[in-house]
Protein backbone atom coordinates (compact mmCIF):
# COMPACT_ATOMS: atom_id res chain seq x y z
CA UNK A 1 0.00 0.00 0.00
CA UNK A 2 1.49 3.14 -1.51
CA UNK A 3 1.48 5.55 2.13
CA UNK A 4 2.32 9.04 -0.09
CA UNK A 5 -0.29 11.52 0.74
CA UNK A 6 -1.59 12.51 -2.92
CA UNK A 7 -0.90 16.45 -3.76
CA UNK A 8 -3.92 18.82 -4.09
CA UNK A 9 -4.55 19.00 -7.88
CA UNK A 10 -5.26 22.80 -8.06
CA UNK A 11 -2.30 24.01 -6.54
CA UNK A 12 -0.49 26.41 -8.29
CA UNK A 13 3.24 24.83 -8.30
CA UNK A 14 1.78 21.41 -9.40
CA UNK A 15 0.35 23.10 -12.67
CA UNK A 16 2.14 24.33 -15.33
CA UNK A 17 1.63 27.12 -17.68
CA UNK A 18 -0.23 26.29 -20.60
CA UNK A 19 0.25 29.78 -22.64
CA UNK A 20 -2.13 29.25 -25.53
CA UNK A 21 -4.48 31.13 -28.42
CA UNK A 22 -8.30 29.79 -27.19
CA UNK A 23 -10.43 28.75 -29.31
CA UNK A 24 -13.44 28.89 -26.88
CA UNK A 25 -16.54 30.67 -27.77
CA UNK A 26 -16.63 33.93 -26.65
CA UNK A 27 -18.54 34.09 -23.59
CA UNK A 28 -18.30 37.73 -22.77
CA UNK A 29 -15.94 41.05 -24.23
CA UNK A 30 -12.20 39.94 -25.19
CA UNK A 31 -9.20 41.72 -23.61
CA UNK A 32 -6.66 41.99 -26.35
CA UNK A 33 -2.78 43.01 -25.48
CA UNK A 34 -1.44 42.77 -28.83
CA UNK A 35 -0.18 39.16 -27.99
CA UNK A 36 -3.12 37.42 -27.10
CA UNK A 37 -7.06 37.69 -26.78
CA UNK A 38 -8.96 35.91 -23.77
CA UNK A 39 -12.67 35.58 -24.56
CA UNK A 40 -13.79 34.07 -21.64
CA UNK A 41 -12.52 33.38 -17.84
CA UNK A 42 -11.99 29.70 -18.41
CA UNK A 43 -10.05 30.14 -20.82
CA UNK A 44 -7.85 32.68 -19.27
CA UNK A 45 -7.69 30.55 -16.04
CA UNK A 46 -6.58 27.61 -18.13
CA UNK A 47 -3.49 29.77 -19.55
CA UNK A 48 -2.94 30.77 -16.26
CA UNK A 49 -2.30 27.02 -15.50
CA UNK A 50 -5.36 26.84 -13.30
CA UNK A 51 -8.59 25.10 -13.02
CA UNK A 52 -11.84 27.10 -13.80
CA UNK A 53 -12.83 26.89 -9.81
CA UNK A 54 -9.62 28.22 -8.44
CA UNK A 55 -9.84 30.46 -5.90
CA UNK A 56 -9.16 34.18 -5.42
CA UNK A 57 -6.13 33.22 -3.76
CA UNK A 58 -4.64 30.91 -5.63
CA UNK A 59 -5.31 33.53 -8.69
CA UNK A 60 -2.98 35.70 -7.28
CA UNK A 61 -0.49 33.76 -6.17
CA UNK A 62 0.24 31.82 -9.23
CA UNK A 63 -0.18 35.61 -10.85
CA UNK A 64 2.79 36.76 -8.65
CA UNK A 65 4.89 33.67 -9.40
CA UNK A 66 4.50 34.41 -13.09
CA UNK A 67 5.59 37.60 -12.83
CA UNK A 68 8.44 37.45 -10.84
CA UNK A 69 9.41 34.50 -13.30
CA UNK A 70 9.00 36.53 -16.55
CA UNK A 71 10.34 39.55 -15.34
CA UNK A 72 13.89 37.71 -14.37
CA UNK A 73 13.68 35.91 -17.67
CA UNK A 74 12.91 39.59 -19.44
CA UNK A 75 10.21 37.52 -21.19
CA UNK A 76 8.19 40.74 -22.31
CA UNK A 77 5.74 38.55 -24.80
CA UNK A 78 4.56 35.98 -21.50
CA UNK A 79 4.85 38.70 -19.27
CA UNK A 80 2.04 40.74 -21.29
CA UNK A 81 0.05 37.34 -21.75
CA UNK A 82 -0.60 36.28 -18.65
CA UNK A 83 -1.17 39.79 -17.51
CA UNK A 84 -4.15 39.71 -19.77
CA UNK A 85 -5.17 36.29 -18.52
CA UNK A 86 -5.18 37.95 -14.72
CA UNK A 87 -6.91 40.62 -15.85
CA UNK A 88 -9.69 38.83 -17.60
CA UNK A 89 -10.00 36.23 -14.43
CA UNK A 90 -9.79 38.80 -11.98
CA UNK A 91 -12.51 40.38 -13.16
CA UNK A 92 -10.34 43.75 -14.20
CA UNK A 93 -10.84 43.31 -17.28
CA UNK A 94 -14.56 44.29 -16.46
CA UNK A 95 -13.71 46.87 -14.59
CA UNK A 96 -11.28 48.73 -16.47
CA UNK A 97 -13.73 48.52 -19.53
CA UNK A 98 -16.71 50.29 -17.34
CA UNK A 99 -14.50 52.30 -16.40
CA UNK A 100 -13.62 53.55 -19.68
CA UNK A 101 -17.21 53.35 -20.92
CA UNK A 102 -18.03 55.84 -18.33
CA UNK A 103 -15.10 58.28 -18.82
CA UNK A 104 -16.09 57.97 -22.47
CA UNK A 105 -19.95 58.83 -21.72
CA UNK A 106 -19.86 60.40 -18.36
CA UNK A 107 -20.86 63.98 -18.38
CA UNK A 108 -18.00 66.34 -17.26
CA UNK A 109 -17.23 69.63 -15.47
CA UNK A 110 -14.51 71.62 -16.09
CA UNK A 111 -13.01 68.46 -18.05
CA UNK A 112 -12.98 65.72 -15.27
CA UNK A 113 -15.48 63.26 -14.25
CA UNK A 114 -17.08 62.64 -11.34
CA UNK A 115 -14.79 59.55 -10.64
CA UNK A 116 -11.76 61.61 -11.93
CA UNK A 117 -12.78 64.66 -9.75
CA UNK A 118 -13.21 62.51 -6.15
CA UNK A 119 -9.84 61.01 -7.01
CA UNK A 120 -8.07 64.27 -7.77
CA UNK A 121 -9.58 65.85 -4.20
CA UNK A 122 -8.58 62.29 -2.34
CA UNK A 123 -5.30 63.20 -3.51
CA UNK A 124 -4.67 66.92 -3.32
CA UNK A 125 -6.82 67.86 -0.18
CA UNK A 126 -3.29 68.43 1.49
CA UNK A 127 -2.72 71.60 -1.27
CA UNK A 128 -6.35 72.86 -0.63
CA UNK A 129 -5.33 73.41 2.79
CA UNK A 130 -2.02 74.71 2.71
CA UNK A 131 -3.68 77.25 0.97
CA UNK A 132 -6.45 77.83 3.08
CA UNK A 133 -3.87 78.40 6.00
CA UNK A 134 -1.73 80.67 3.33
CA UNK A 135 -5.32 82.64 2.68
CA UNK A 136 -5.87 82.79 6.99
CA UNK A 137 -2.19 83.78 7.32
CA UNK A 138 -2.79 87.19 5.11
CA UNK A 139 -5.93 87.89 5.90
CA UNK A 140 -5.06 87.88 9.49
CA UNK A 141 -1.80 89.97 9.39
CA UNK A 142 -4.38 92.63 6.89
CA UNK A 143 -6.35 92.66 10.13
CA UNK A 144 -3.45 93.21 12.41
CA UNK A 145 -1.85 96.02 10.21
CA UNK A 146 -5.09 97.71 10.08
CA UNK A 147 -6.67 97.24 14.10
CA UNK A 148 -3.49 95.96 15.67
CA UNK A 149 -2.41 99.57 17.63
CA UNK A 150 -6.30 99.50 18.71
CA UNK A 151 -5.07 96.41 21.59
CA UNK A 152 -4.21 97.28 24.87
CA UNK A 153 -3.02 94.05 25.49
CA UNK A 154 -2.08 90.86 23.09
CA UNK A 155 -2.03 87.73 24.33
CA UNK A 156 -1.47 84.34 22.52
CA UNK A 157 -2.46 81.10 23.85
CA UNK A 158 -0.15 77.72 22.74
CA UNK A 159 -0.48 74.09 23.78
CA UNK A 160 -2.57 71.06 23.50
CA UNK A 161 -5.46 72.43 25.93
CA UNK A 162 -8.67 73.86 25.13
CA UNK A 163 -9.34 77.68 25.76
CA UNK A 164 -12.05 79.01 27.03
CA UNK A 165 -10.94 83.05 25.25
CA UNK A 166 -14.20 84.63 26.84
CA UNK A 167 -12.94 83.99 30.31
CA UNK A 168 -9.60 85.21 29.91
CA UNK A 169 -11.02 88.57 28.07
CA UNK A 170 -13.63 89.13 30.54
CA UNK A 171 -11.00 89.14 33.90
CA UNK A 172 -9.24 90.94 31.51
CA UNK A 173 -11.34 93.84 30.86
CA UNK A 174 -13.57 93.48 34.21
CA UNK A 175 -10.57 92.80 36.78
CA UNK A 176 -7.74 93.87 34.96
CA UNK A 177 -9.10 97.15 33.45
CA UNK A 178 -8.27 96.77 30.24
CA UNK A 179 -10.68 98.27 27.10
CA UNK A 180 -9.57 96.14 24.44
CA UNK A 181 -7.60 93.36 25.06
CA UNK A 182 -6.67 90.67 22.27
CA UNK A 183 -6.79 86.92 22.75
CA UNK A 184 -6.54 84.16 20.41
CA UNK A 185 -5.45 80.45 20.71
CA UNK A 186 -4.12 77.83 18.59
CA UNK A 187 -4.37 73.62 19.96
CA UNK A 188 -0.82 72.21 18.91
CA UNK A 189 0.60 69.20 20.22
CA UNK A 190 4.48 69.21 19.25
CA UNK A 191 4.38 65.50 20.86
CA UNK A 192 3.12 64.19 17.93
CA UNK A 193 2.31 66.90 14.86
CA UNK A 194 1.12 64.65 12.19
CA UNK A 195 -2.14 63.19 14.71
CA UNK A 196 -4.31 65.12 13.26
CA UNK A 197 -3.22 65.48 9.47
CA UNK A 198 -4.09 68.77 8.05
CA UNK A 199 -6.05 70.19 11.15
CA UNK A 200 -2.27 69.81 12.99
CA UNK A 201 -0.65 71.70 10.13
CA UNK A 202 -3.10 74.89 10.29
CA UNK A 203 -2.78 74.61 14.04
CA UNK A 204 0.81 75.34 13.72
CA UNK A 205 0.50 78.00 11.11
CA UNK A 206 -2.07 79.79 12.93
CA UNK A 207 0.59 79.36 16.26
CA UNK A 208 3.43 81.44 14.01
CA UNK A 209 0.34 83.97 12.44
CA UNK A 210 -0.20 84.84 16.00
CA UNK A 211 3.61 84.95 17.28
CA UNK A 212 3.79 87.40 14.14
CA UNK A 213 1.59 89.74 15.34
CA UNK A 214 4.12 91.17 18.26
CA UNK A 215 1.84 89.36 21.39
CA UNK A 216 2.57 90.70 25.10
CA UNK A 217 1.58 87.53 26.84
CA UNK A 218 2.08 83.95 25.50
CA UNK A 219 0.70 81.11 27.71
CA UNK A 220 1.59 77.58 26.84
CA UNK A 221 1.36 74.40 28.81
CA UNK A 222 4.90 73.11 30.22
CA UNK A 223 5.68 70.47 27.36
CA UNK A 224 5.57 73.48 24.54
CA UNK A 225 7.52 75.86 26.09
CA UNK A 226 10.75 74.35 25.32
CA UNK A 227 9.99 74.98 20.99
CA UNK A 228 9.05 78.08 21.53
CA UNK A 229 11.95 79.44 23.45
CA UNK A 230 12.78 82.17 20.74
CA UNK A 231 9.77 83.62 21.16
CA UNK A 232 9.54 84.47 24.90
CA UNK A 233 11.94 86.87 27.51
CA UNK A 234 14.55 86.19 29.80
CA UNK A 235 12.96 86.16 32.89
CA UNK A 236 15.79 85.46 35.78
CA UNK A 237 15.83 89.62 36.15
CA UNK A 238 11.79 89.76 36.38
CA UNK A 239 11.36 87.01 38.67
CA UNK A 240 13.99 88.51 41.22
CA UNK A 241 12.00 91.59 41.27
CA UNK A 242 9.30 89.47 42.13
CA UNK A 243 11.03 87.65 44.98
CA UNK A 244 11.80 91.04 46.62
CA UNK A 245 8.59 92.97 45.64
CA UNK A 246 5.37 90.39 46.44
CA UNK A 247 4.79 89.41 49.70
CA UNK A 248 6.15 86.22 50.57
CA UNK A 249 2.87 84.10 50.67
CA UNK A 250 1.94 84.90 47.06
CA UNK A 251 5.54 84.54 46.07
CA UNK A 252 5.18 81.02 47.11
CA UNK A 253 2.46 80.06 45.12
CA UNK A 254 4.63 80.56 41.42
CA UNK A 255 7.26 78.43 40.13
CA UNK A 256 9.60 79.17 37.89
CA UNK A 257 10.16 77.18 34.12
CA UNK A 258 13.78 77.03 33.35
CA UNK A 259 15.29 75.70 30.07
CA UNK A 260 18.74 75.82 28.33
CA UNK A 261 19.03 76.74 24.96
CA UNK A 262 20.58 73.34 24.63
CA UNK A 263 17.38 71.72 25.76
CA UNK A 264 15.75 73.39 23.57
CA UNK A 265 17.86 72.72 20.38
CA UNK A 266 18.17 69.05 21.04
CA UNK A 267 13.96 68.87 21.11
CA UNK A 268 13.67 70.23 18.12
CA UNK A 269 16.23 68.09 16.65
CA UNK A 270 18.12 71.27 14.96
CA UNK A 271 21.86 70.56 13.47
CA UNK A 272 24.27 70.78 15.71
CA UNK A 273 26.06 72.86 13.66
CA UNK A 274 23.86 75.48 13.82
CA UNK A 275 24.29 76.31 16.95
CA UNK A 276 28.27 74.91 17.46
CA UNK A 277 30.28 78.18 19.22
CA UNK A 278 27.40 79.35 20.58
CA UNK A 279 27.67 80.69 24.08
CA UNK A 280 26.00 80.29 26.92
CA UNK A 281 23.89 77.73 25.19
CA UNK A 282 23.92 75.30 28.54
CA UNK A 283 23.10 77.85 31.02
CA UNK A 284 19.39 77.25 32.22
CA UNK A 285 17.20 80.07 32.70
CA UNK A 286 13.40 81.05 33.80
CA UNK A 287 11.03 81.43 30.55
CA UNK A 288 8.07 81.25 32.14
CA UNK A 289 6.13 81.06 35.70
CA UNK A 290 3.31 78.17 36.83
CA UNK A 291 0.99 78.28 39.82
CA UNK A 292 0.56 75.95 41.98
CA UNK A 293 -2.51 75.82 42.15
CA UNK A 294 -4.24 73.88 39.83
CA UNK A 295 -7.70 75.00 39.98
CA UNK A 296 -6.01 78.57 38.59
CA UNK A 297 -5.91 77.10 35.10
CA UNK A 298 -9.32 75.97 34.69
CA UNK A 299 -10.57 79.46 36.29
CA UNK A 300 -8.66 81.23 33.62
CA UNK A 301 -10.26 78.97 31.01
CA UNK A 302 -7.82 76.13 30.31
CA UNK A 303 -9.13 72.35 29.93
CA UNK A 304 -5.66 70.07 28.93
CA UNK A 305 -5.83 68.26 26.41
CA UNK A 306 -3.25 65.89 27.47
CA UNK A 307 -4.17 62.09 28.02
CA UNK A 308 -2.01 61.97 31.49
CA UNK A 309 0.33 63.70 33.87
CA UNK A 310 0.13 67.17 34.69
CA UNK A 311 0.70 69.46 32.34
CA UNK A 312 0.18 73.13 33.60
CA UNK A 313 -0.21 76.24 32.05
CA UNK A 314 2.68 78.61 32.16
CA UNK A 315 2.49 82.39 31.17
CA UNK A 316 5.38 83.97 29.65
CA UNK A 317 6.68 87.70 28.33
CA UNK A 318 6.69 87.51 24.76
CA UNK A 319 10.51 88.33 23.45
CA UNK A 320 8.84 90.55 20.82
CA UNK A 321 6.28 92.97 22.84
CA UNK A 322 6.29 96.78 22.67
CA UNK A 323 5.54 97.46 25.91
CA UNK A 324 7.39 95.19 28.49
CA UNK A 325 6.80 97.18 31.84
CA UNK A 326 2.84 96.50 30.48
CA UNK A 327 3.57 93.01 30.08
CA UNK A 328 5.19 92.43 33.56
CA UNK A 329 2.17 94.24 34.80
CA UNK A 330 0.09 92.01 33.51
CA UNK A 331 1.68 89.03 35.33
CA UNK A 332 2.21 90.85 38.30
CA UNK A 333 -1.31 91.42 38.04
CA UNK A 334 -2.47 87.89 37.65
CA UNK A 335 0.07 86.44 40.50
CA UNK A 336 -1.91 89.57 42.99
CA UNK A 337 -5.12 88.62 41.62
CA UNK A 338 -5.49 84.72 42.13
CA UNK A 339 -8.28 84.48 44.18
CA UNK A 340 -10.36 86.96 42.58
CA UNK A 341 -10.24 84.87 39.58
CA UNK A 342 -11.15 81.82 40.78
CA UNK A 343 -13.97 83.21 42.29
CA UNK A 344 -15.31 84.95 39.94
CA UNK A 345 -15.19 81.08 38.00
CA UNK A 346 -16.90 79.41 41.09
CA UNK A 347 -19.98 82.31 41.25
CA UNK A 348 -20.93 80.78 37.54
CA UNK A 349 -19.79 77.88 38.27
CA UNK A 350 -20.01 76.21 41.49
CA UNK A 351 -16.64 74.78 43.00
CA UNK A 352 -14.11 73.91 40.55
CA UNK A 353 -13.77 69.90 39.99
CA UNK A 354 -9.75 70.24 40.14
CA UNK A 355 -8.58 68.12 36.83
CA UNK A 356 -5.29 65.83 36.51
CA UNK A 357 -4.46 65.88 33.08
CA UNK A 358 -6.47 62.99 31.81
CA UNK A 359 -8.77 63.50 28.85
CA UNK A 360 -12.03 61.94 30.43
CA UNK A 361 -11.26 64.96 32.73
CA UNK A 362 -11.44 67.39 29.89
CA UNK A 363 -14.66 65.86 28.36
CA UNK A 364 -16.47 66.06 31.62
CA UNK A 365 -15.75 69.99 32.48
CA UNK A 366 -16.57 70.87 28.68
CA UNK A 367 -19.60 72.08 29.33
CA UNK A 368 -19.26 73.88 32.95
CA UNK A 369 -15.95 75.87 30.97
CA UNK A 370 -18.57 76.79 28.13
CA UNK A 371 -21.03 78.23 30.59
CA UNK A 372 -18.62 80.40 31.75
CA UNK A 373 -18.59 82.39 28.55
Amino acid sequence: MNDKKKKPENTVTDIDLELKNSSTTSTGPAVTTGVTTFNSRDEAMAALGLRPDADAATLDQRFYQLTKRYRIEKDEENLLRITAAYDVASGRAAEKEAELHENTTAKRVLGKTNREWKTFFYYSWWKFAMVAAVIFFFVFIGGQLISGNNFDIRIVCLGHFKTNVQLITDFSMEELSYSNPYVVSSDIDFADPTARGADAMNESLAAYAYLSATPDIILLDEPTVPYFLDYVQNLDAYYEKLRLGLPAELFDTIEPVSYSLLDSYKLREVNPEEYEGEEGIEDAHIYGLKFKNPELYQAFGFLTKWDTGDKPVVIAISATTENIVGAELFVTNIIQKQDVLIKRYEAVNGAIAVFTGRTTDVEESEETVAGAA
